[in-house]
């Protein structure tokens, strides 16, 4: 038998698929298969249920903090759509969050495990897909004394009173607007 490092977790399919629980492998036998604490002692992580995967954490888990409000949006394997309240999220020493759930069997567990789609969101806050970022334009050859900047904010010219000004090509370039004419 093989201590593990207590980074390796089995993660269980519950009934009708849904996430199990999860359990910390403590050991690997010496054809590999998990071990993990039972009722009677270490056992194969096979003989407590089906596993769905058997995952690597990242980082151990330093501390624990309360939902928030903030819900978990997911489709089913029939479609139906489902939003879970998620309980608290687990903080990982790398500085990583877990959200936490409860299943049907009223244990709480990764509440994006066996997922492939899903959306963790807050209900007070607004949703707009950004749009990508602006692409700049190309460099003209006409500032910056004809050496191209590194970089796009760099592209300047000299202006007509001697002051350095931002050229046509740099990214923040504002064409100069006409005067508008007062009105009384």
């Amino acid at each position: 038998m093989i201590p593990a490092n207590g980074a390796q977790y089995v993660n269980y399919t519950a009934d009708q698929g849904l996430p199990g629980p999860i359990r910390q492998v403590l050991a690997w036998d010496n054809d590999g298969h998990p071990m993990v604490l039972g009722s009677h002692g270490l056992v194969r992580a096979a003989d407590l249920g089906l596993i769905e995967r058997v995952r690597q954490d990242q980082a151990a888990v330093v501390g624990a903090v309360p939902g928030g409000g903030w819900l978990i949006k997911y489709k089913d394997d029939e479609g139906a759509k489902h939003v879970v309240p998620i309980l608290a999220w687990t903080v990982h020493a790398d500085g990583s969050a877990t959200p936490l759930a409860t299943g049907q069997d009223g244990l709480t567990n990764d509440a994006t495990s066996g997922l492939d789609d899903y959306r963790i969101y807050h209900p007070d806050e607004s949703y707009t897909r950004q749009e990508p970022p602006a692409v700049s334009k190309p460099w003209c050859g006409e500032c910056n004394y004809g050496q191209e900047p590194t970089f796009a904010a760099g592209r300047m010219r000299e202006g007509d009173t001697g002051r350095l000004e931002k050229c046509h090509c740099h990214p923040g370039y504002v064409p100069p607007q006409p005067a508008q004419e007062a009105t009384a």
